[in-house]
């Protein structure tokens, strides 16, 4: 009856000490629910991806998970038969290549409809699936965007949490070993996840592994690679691919370009630019793009505006990315007059700018301690019903508060 509770932090430690002796058949456990909020129940079972390994996969999920990860001894037999193999790129046609045509059809329509539960329920059908059973069913959890559920499934299949633990790939003799395909698939899980350094390890682990590394690998590590800025491995990568026939292509060109983003080497991506068009690919806007990101991070103004001109003069169409990026090369320096400018220039000629693009002028007005511009901004976005972002609006709200201080 006091008027100031106990805080639920001092009631927890003294209820245990009772609660041992009246937990009973007749008392429920869940007696310190009153004092304590709910844990927050995942709704699928995710194994850590912050390192490897992940903790084993429970041998029966609680009740509550998510379908899919369902043990197959609980999982009802399908009717249908099972998803054949894959390759690792999610390609339509090449899905599963030993069953029916119906049954492809079908198994194509699970993955253009982001209907993972209902591919896992054919895949728990199949007695002793092998491993191209297990790349079908993981290729279509990659095509739905589900990179987590497609790590879970690599680690159900090899029954093993601490397979890529060790510094070395592990195999099983006469067991089920994860073939080349398999891993270019976890790297693709990885890299949709954004784990671009677990991605690199894995590549590592890789490359001293028996198994033969393909251009699919590369291309994968690549870009992770130059995602996390690693230059020199970026390189290394880079000089495997091109040993392979036919060769690098243009995203590998890219990904090699990205990863003088951080550092700021803008000459070193010219010129793999200029080497990708020797090759006999034509800079696009993406590759345009990457290089006017290296130069925002080493405040080389005048060359990012030449390669604007020059994607003018080639014809290219600008988009809503080539703005932004000039916003962010000078919104990094501070000089938020230069980033206004082009984000007029980007109006006056069309292109829609979105929540994206206020943000990038957002930052460059934060950095040159224009606070009264960040206002304006979010005004003008709110006559012209774009829509802001959880961090735009609380940078907004923030500037709003500091100058009412």
């Amino acid at each position: 009856g006091s008027s100031h509770p106990t805080p639920k932090y001092v009631l927890v430690p003294v209820l245990r000490r009772w609660l041992p002796p009246l937990r009973s058949t007749t008392m429920p456990p869940p007696v310190t629910l009153f004092f304590l909020p709910p844990p927050v129940r995942a709704p699928i079972y995710l194994p850590p991806i912050h390192s490897f390994p992940p903790y084993p996969a429970p041998a029966a999920p609680p009740q509550g998970r998510h379908p899919r990860f369902r043990p197959s001894a609980q999982a009802p037999p399908p009717s249908d038969p099972a998803p054949a193999p894959s390759s690792a790129v999610p390609a339509r046609s090449s899905v599963v290549a030993h069953v029916e045509p119906a049954v492809r059809t079908k198994i194509d329509k699970l993955g253009d409809d982001h209907d993972v539960d209902a591919a896992v329920e054919l895949f728990r059908g199949i007695d002793n699936p092998g491993v191209e059973d297990w790349n079908a069913v993981i290729l279509v959890a990659l095509r739905s965007h589900h990179w987590r559920s497609a790590i879970n499934l690599f680690f159900e299949m090899v029954e093993d949490p601490e397979w890529l633990k060790g510094g070395v790939l592990r195999s099983r003799e006469g067991g089920r070993n994860p073939d080349i395909e398999t891993y270019n698939l976890l790297m693709d899980a990885l890299n949709q996840g954004q784990r671009w350094e677990r991605c690199v390890e894995l590549y590592q682990l890789l490359a001293k592994s028996q198994l033969k590394p393909n251009l699919k690998t590369y291309r994968r590590a690549l870009k992770a690679a130059g995602k996390s800025g690693r230059i020199a491995l970026s390189d290394s990568i880079f000089r495997k691919a091109s040993a392979i026939p036919p060769g690098p292509d243009a995203g590998m060109y890219v990904s090699a370009i990205a990863s003088r983003n951080l550092s700021g080497d803008w000459r070193s991506a010219r010129a793999l630019m200029d080497r990708m068009a020797a090759a006999g690919f034509e800079p696009d806007i993406v590759a345009y793009t990457t290089v006017i990101g290296c130069c925002g991070n080493s405040q080389a103004f005048n060359e990012a505006e030449n390669l604007v001109m020059e994607m003018r003069a080639r014809g290219l169409e600008m988009d809503r990315y080539v703005y932004m990026a000039m916003i962010t090369v000078y919104g990094k320096a501070g000089r938020w007059e230069e980033a206004l400018q082009w984000l007029r220039t980007m109006q006056r000629e069309g292109v829609v700018p979105n929540a994206q693009v206020y943000m990038a002028c957002v930052l460059a007005c934060k950095k040159g301690g224009n606070l009264r511009r960040i206002i304006e901004l979010g005004n003008e976005m709110e006559r012209r019903n774009i829509r802001k972002s959880r961090m735009l609006e609380y940078e907004i709200e923030m500037t709003r508060q500091r100058l009412e201080d």
